[in-house]
């Protein structure tokens, strides 16, 4: 939405869409560069002045429970990431 802003639509049958589109045309160009790193922007500034404060360990602990939840999720539904990941890595065909 926003990467279209000015620009002229293309014809259905043009060239430009055989081709893929990269990155930067995926995150959506400079608008969407613009969109995205604000609100981190937000939270330097607005953290610099009140001292809100990082809770690392509070980070670090959900980032756990996620893990292992995932985990768990994945052990459930017979289909462990743990396998997974190993057969990626080892470049094996998962059965």
């Amino acid at each position: 939405m926003w990467s279209d802003l000015g620009r002229r639509p293309k014809p259905a049958g043009s060239a430009s869409e055989s081709r893929p589109r990269t990155a930067w045309e995926r995150t959506g160009g400079l608008a969407g560069l613009l969109v995205s790193s604000l609100p981190s922007l937000v939270f330097v500034v607005v953290n610099s002045f009140a001292g809100l404060g990082y809770f690392l360990s509070d980070i670090w602990f959900s980032l756990a429970c996620f893990v292992a939840l995932a985990l768990a999720v994945s052990i459930v539904v017979r289909r462990p990431l743990v396998g997974v990941v190993w057969s990626l890595v080892n470049s094996e065909k998962m059965t």
